[in-house]
Formats: C-alpha cells, sequence, structure tokens
C-alpha cells in the first residue's frame, strides 16, 4: 500500500453507505457520567451507531466502485510507513490501463526476440544456406560488423539485456512547497542536472541505477565538485567509514528467480563474443561526454585496469543474498561467482515466494549543501510484500514505476505530489533519512495491511516443514536433501542476521546525526514545517530501529534453531545407521553361515551328481567328455573373466592410466 493510499478516501458526503457523526463535543460527558441505557420497548427507535470515519472496508469499496479516472485523479497526501497500520484504510485499486498493458506487451515481445537472436547466434546451423554462403565469403570487417546476421542478432540481444552506460537511464525529481516535478533522461546527459534548478524548488534528487564501480565513482565525483562543491551536513557517525560522511546501507530485494538466470546466461554468453567486446557500439564508453570518459580512462589507469564493458555490466547486477560475504561491496572487485539455475534458494521453495530470489543492493546517498542529492543503487526489485507478490513478479522492471513495489517509486511519487510541506525540514538531510530508514525496514508487508505473510514467517513454515520431513521414516536419498535444504536456510539468515546488525550499526549513528541536525537548524534559524502528518527525523530512526532489531533478534532466533535442528537430524540418522547397522550385520552372519554350507556341499553335489552319470559319452554324438570340457569350460572362463572385469573395471582404468602417465613422464625425462 502506497502512501498515497490513506489520503484517496471518498468525500463523507458523497459515501452513501457509511453514517458519518459530528465532532465530539468536549463538554460531553464521559464514560463515567453515561446513565446505563434501558432495554428498549417495543416503541422505542434504535438510532444505528454513528461513526466519526469510514470503515477502511467502506472506502475500500468506495474506491473500487469509482472509475479509474476519479481514483487516479484523487488528492495524493503522503502517510509515512510507520504510520499505516494506524490509519488504514485500504488500498486504492490498481487499474491496469490500456498504455500499461501495451507497455508490458512490447517489452514481452523484445525479451522474446532476444532468446530467439541468441539461439540463433548458438546454433548457426538452424540459419538458411544463404545467411551460411554470405558468412563464408565476406572478407570485411566492417561488413560483417554491421550486417552479418550472427553479429546483427548478438547485438539485439545485447542491446535488450545490456545496453550502453550512456543509456542508462536516470531519474530526476524536484520537490516544491507544495509540488513537484519528474524527469526521466539518460546517463550522457545526466550533468546538466547538477548545475542548476528553478528557485522555487527545495531539493533536487537524482537516481542512477549504477552499482559500486568506476563508473559510479566518476560521476559520484562529478557531483560533489559541481554547483556549491560543499558537503551537506555530514553524518560522522550514519555511515560505514568514519573518515566518509555520506551514508550507504544494504537493503533486500526480490527479484524474478527465472528472469535473473536468464540474464545471467545471457551474460555469460555474449560476454565472449568477440563481437561484443565493447557492448553494442565501438567503444564503451561512447555517449558519455568527454569529461566523463577522461575520468573514468584516468581512474581505471589509476587503478591498474582496463576499461571493459562487461565489467560495467556486472557491477550494476544485484547480489544474491549469501554471496554478500565475498566482497563484492568493493569499488573495483566487482568480478563473483554467477548463480546459475541450480541456485535456488530456500525461500523459494514457500508458496507465497515461489520463483522468488532474495537479492542485497547498496544505496548510496551524496548531498550537497545546496540542495541536491545524488543516490545510487542496483538494480533493485520487489521492496514490499503483498497479497499480488506472484502478480509482481511477472511484471517488467518497475523500480522507478510502481510506488506498490518499489521504495523509490513510492518516494518519488508522493513526494513530488505533496511537495515538501510534509517534511519536518525540507532540508536534503530530512529525505535521506526518510530514504534510509525506509530502505533499512524492506522486505516488509506494511504498507499493503499485512494482507501477506513476513519474510521471516515465511522461514518459520519453512523450519516446519522441515520438522516434519525429519520424523518420517527413513528413506534413501532423503538425509541429503534435508542437511542441504537447512544449510541453505542457516547460509541465508545468517547473511539476514549480519546484514541487520549493519543496518542497526548505521541506523543508530544516523540517531545521533540527526539530533545534532536538528539543533544546527534551531541555530540557523530554519523553522521546521507544521503538519499533523509529519515526522521527525529522530521518530523515523526510532521506528526503523526497533524495525530492524526486531528482524535481527527473529532471525538470530531461527538460525539458533536450524543449527539445533540439524544437529538433531546429525544424531537422529546417526543412531539410524547404528540400529540398522546392527540389523546388517546379524543378517551378514546368516549370509556368512549359508555362505560356508553352500562351499562345502556344492562341489560334493556336483562331483556325486556328475560321476554318478551312467553316461558313455555325449548322447547321439562321437564327442566325449574332452571335447565338453574345452568348449563348455572355455564359455565359464570367458564369462568368470568378462564379470571380474565389469566389476573392477574403475580400478582397472584407474591403474592403467596411472601405468601410462608414468610410462609418458619417464619418456619425457629420458
Amino acid at each position: 500500500m502506497s502512501s498515497s493510499d490513506d489520503s484517496d478516501v471518498p468525500p463523507e458526503t458523497n459515501s452513501s453507505n457509511t453514517a458519518v457523526a459530528d465532532e465530539i463535543s468536549p463538554n460531553q460527558p464521559g464514560p463515567a457520567h453515561l446513565e446505563v441505557p434501558q432495554r428498549p420497548g417495543p416503541d422505542v427507535i434504535v438510532q444505528p451507531p454513528r461513526y466519526t470515519r469510514p470503515l477502511p472496508s467502506e472506502m475500500a469499496t468506495a474506491l473500487s466502485n469509482q472509475p479509474a479516472q476519479e481514483a487516479r485523479r484523487r488528492s495524493n497526501n503522503t502517510r509515512s510507513t510507520r504510520h499505516i497500520l494506524l490509519h488504514f484504510s485500504g488500498s486504492v485499486p490498481r487499474y491496469t490501463s490500456p498504455e500499461e498493458k501495451q507497455r508490458r506487451a512490447e517489452w514481452e515481445a523484445k525479451r522474446k526476440s532476444a532468446l530467439e537472436a541468441m539461439e540463433r547466434v548458438a546454433e548457426p546451423g538452424k540459419r538458411s544456406r544463404i545467411s551460411h554462403f554470405w558468412r563464408v565469403t565476406t572478407h570485411s570487417e566492417k561488413l560483417r560488423m554491421h550486417y552479418e546476421p550472427e553479429d546483427c542478432d548478438a547485438r539485439e540481444a545485447c542491446k535488450f539485456w545490456f545496453p550502453q552506460p550512456a543509456s542508462v537511464p536516470i531519474h530526476v525529481c524536484d520537490f516544491k512547497r507544495e509540488s513537484g516535478s519528474r524527469y526521466n533522461s539518460t546517463l550522457g546527459n545526466i550533468e546538466k542536472f547538477f548545475e542548476s534548478k528553478p528557485d522555487d524548488v527545495h531539493v533536487r534528487w537524482i537516481h542512477v541505477p549504477l552499482g559500486k564501480g568506476i563508473l559510479q565513482s566518476t560521476i559520484e565525483d562529478m557531483f560533489r565538485y559541481t554547483g556549491s562543491g560543499q558537503i551537506g551536513k555530514p553524518f560522522l557517525k550514519g555511515s560505514l567509514d568514519p573518515a566518509w560522511h555520506y551514508p550507504e546501507l544494504s537493503m533486500l530485494s526480490f527479484v524474478n528467480h527465472n528472469r535473473y538466470i536468464e540474464k545471467m546466461d545471457a551474460f555469460r554468453f555474449l560476454s565472449n563474443l568477440d563481437v561484443l567486446a565493447n557492448g553494442v557500439g565501438d567503444d564503451p564508453l561512447q555517449g558519455l561526454t568527454r569529461r566523463q570518459q577522461n575520468d573514468v580512462k584516468w581512474r581505471a589507469k589509476h587503478v591498474g585496469r582496463t576499461i571493459d564493458f562487461w565489467d560495467f555490466v556486472r557491477a550494476d547486477f544485484p547480489n544474491p543474498l549469501p554471496e554478500r560475504f565475498l566482497g563484492q561491496a568493493s569499488n573495483t572487485n566487482v568480478k563473483g561467482p554467477l548463480p546459475t539455475d541450480n541456485d535456488r534458494q530456500a525461500i523459494s521453495d514457500h508458496e507465497q515466494f515461489l520463483n522468488a530470489m532474495l537479492m542485497t543492493c547498496q544505496l548510496r546517498a551524496f548531498h550537497r549543501s545546496d540542495g541536491y542529492l545524488l543516490t545510487f543503487s542496483n538494480t533493485t526489485g520487489i521492496d514490499y510484500l503483498g497479497k499480488p507478490f506472484r502478480e509482481w513478479l511477472d511484471q517488467p522492471d518497475q523500480f522507478m514505476h510502481d510506488s506498490e513495489v518499489s521504495i523509490l517509486a513510492h518516494v518519488a511519487e508522493n513526494f513530488t505530489a505533496s511537495g515538501t510541506s510534509r517534511w519536518h525540514y525540507p532540508t536534503v538531510e530530512w529525505l535521506i533519512v526518510y530514504l534510509m530508514t525506509e530502505a533499512a525496514t524492506v522486505p516488509h508487508n506494511i504498507r499493503q495491511g499485512r494482507n501477506s505473510i513476513s519474510l521471516l514467517t515465511a522461514y518459520q513454515d519453512i523450519a516446519r516443514e522441515l520438522k516434519q520431513r525429519q520424523k518420517r521414516p527413513w528413506e534413501r536419498g532423503e538425509s541429503p536433501r534435508l542437511v542441504r535444504k537447512y544449510l541453505n536456510c542457516l547460509e541465508e539468515l545468517r547473511a539476514i542476521t549480519d546484514l541487520a546488525r549493519q543496518k542497526l550499526a548505521i541506523l543508530r549513528g544516523m540517531l545521533s546525526d540527526a539530533e545534532r541536525f536538528e539543533a544546527e537548524y534551531a541555530d540557523e534559524g530554519t523553522l521546521p514545517n507544521q503538519d499533523d502528518e509529519m515526522e521527525t527525523m529522530k521518530e523515523r530512526i526510532d521506528w526503523a530501529i526497533d524495525m530492524v532489531e526486531e528482524q535481527r533478534q527473529d532471525s538470530k532466533f531461527l538460525v539458533e534453531y536450524f543449527e539445533t535442528a540439524l544437529t538433531e537430524l546429525f544424531q537422529l540418522r546417526s543412531i539410524e545407521q547404528n540400529e540398522m547397522a546392527i540389523v546388517a550385520d546379524s543378517q551378514n552372519k546368516a549370509v556368512l553361515l549359508f555362505t560356508g554350507v553352500t562351499i562345502i556341499f556344492l562341489p560334493l553335489s556336483f562331483f556325486t551328481s556328475y560321476f554318478g552319470m551312467n553316461l558313455q559319452g555325449i548322447v547321439n554324438t562321437n564327442r566325449d567328455e574332452t571335447y565338453f570340457w574345452s568348449v563348455c569350460g572355455t564359455i565359464g572362463f570367458v564369462m568368470v573373466f568378462t564379470l571380474v572385469g565389469y566389476a573392477f573395471r574403475d580400478d582397472l582404468n584407474r591403474q592403467l592410466h596411472t601405468r601410462s602417465l608414468a610410462k609418458m613422464r619417464a619418456i619425457r625425462g629420458f
């Protein structure tokens, strides 16, 4: 549920289903002075209760009965996440407009075309003989680059999944007193938004979906050394590095598992094609300004790296949850293991999170004293939880379009509608605190009125399921599956616990910074806004600390539970194995006894049977016993030799391989 949903309430005069009472008079007697009502007689008319405001169900029903145009034109006032459950009013129904349907259909068509193009590149035999003749007879590299069918297909697929850095979309929001504006542009044009803003704009927020790397470092410094060139009020304690006064933290987000793996497969395949060494262009920096290109080249030379298009691409990927321990937060080390289809998380087995993958994204904020804010993050996914979660997973990437899904879209949409009048202080520091506290608490289900289970509740359900499977009788292969599932849960929960610990350290430092900010505002004469729904920075941070602390305690408890359950599983399986070993030992003794009896009596029975036969040679032939043994004995020996060789084939191959290696070493040494 977005914050705009709380104020999108139909006027009380237009509600035909709800009786709205007048305000309670201050002179009205309290409960202690009220008389006990008498039981109504047959002539007494009982009045229905008069509510002070409509019920959430009535407001949601009234909104759902209105046309889409009316529902979308309603006033859009901001109510913070922490106030949603106190004043829950139901979510504004999502209307899928023809434009949205068309956009999704176009995106699916482009995706399908890119997959088919990549398949044609991977299997050139599917092409016609004419295209094969063209490929063989073309000698010009320039012609091959622009007209070769395989190269065109490769470029088409790369353009869909991995566009050039200069065409990365950026999002700009100008927040005024009562309203705001939003713009979309590309990274190549970002410098013009650094210089100046209209006089009535209090804060300009620029978001760039770039991960840590050389390119992000360039944009960051260009921002810090433009305009006033002065940092805003520094976050002395609310940052990871005491010498770095800009806040950043890791946030959790969900992505579609199949699409993410599809993108990783495309990365593995396309990054190995020579024609795409620089992406779809001739230069990975093509489209950037001369100043940007020179700065990127200098930084690459400074750290001893080459400018690689695929390093730029890889830095923007969100990281699977357990991989955050591998040092991927470094500005230069962006190479980590790429997930495969087999790397499914334990949370994706829960019915609420089927085909979902929990990722970490690094949110970084840089601010200037002239009211500018620049934020970076990896490509994010679904930040909020709700009943339509499965539907959200199937949507195209909308991290700046859907306020029900993304915290970035939530902040941009709602503060653009209401402006800075709902902020406690119309400053860039207040916006940073709001963004960071919202990012620290996701993924949560508050904005949708808790109409779905939380993340840690899903792990509790998984724990109960594994406990039931653990109690079942022993089955072949079940124990390894249980152990693997327990280990996956432990790995994910330990990462969540460690992430919560880091968030708490940052938030507690921010709390100290917020108290200092408000004292400095008072000294400077900056007056706070007066609004019933506004929140101070301290209130926001206190709420976020409570949320993250609860998450840390719950995840820590789940880690201990899974560790105990795994230990119990090992102990139970050890006892079962001991019992099975005792049973097997008794069975082996019985088999040994029967084997001894067989060894003694089988030869005796054979010889007595053979010598007891009253035959002369072989019937109806002139062959004798010598011929019988020469044929049957040879066949029997061959069969025994073949069976023994097949049974010990691995050992024989190993011995032969070892001897051949020793012989080769001897020859080379000679």
